[in-house]
């Protein structure tokens, strides 16, 4: 595996913790939406953080995060696919 190259615009994010979420829970909340983040463990979703956001920074966001997932789905089958010597 190779190296990655760091953006020098990208945040320090040392010491903050990381979480694996699977489980989203959303609400309004007067003109933001709120939003529980979970994980599924043995059967039973553990909450793990809320997230209050406006609504014009959340379709932001979700558009710059569909892109970012598209690429990292797109580099996963191009890996796949190069493993299985095809």
């Amino acid at each position: 595996m190779g190296f990655v190259d760091i953006p020098a615009a990208s945040p320090d994010t040392t010491g903050l913790p990381e979480y694996r979420v699977t489980e989203v829970y959303t609400e309004l909340d007067g003109n933001d939406v709120r939003m529980a983040f979970g994980t599924k463990r043995f059967g039973n979703v553990e909450w793990l953080y809320t997230v209050v956001i406006s609504p014009e920074k959340l379709i932001k966001l979700c558009r710059h995060c569909e892109l970012v997932a598209c690429e990292a789905f797109n580099l996963g089958q191009l890996i796949d696919h190069a493993t299985k010597g095809h």
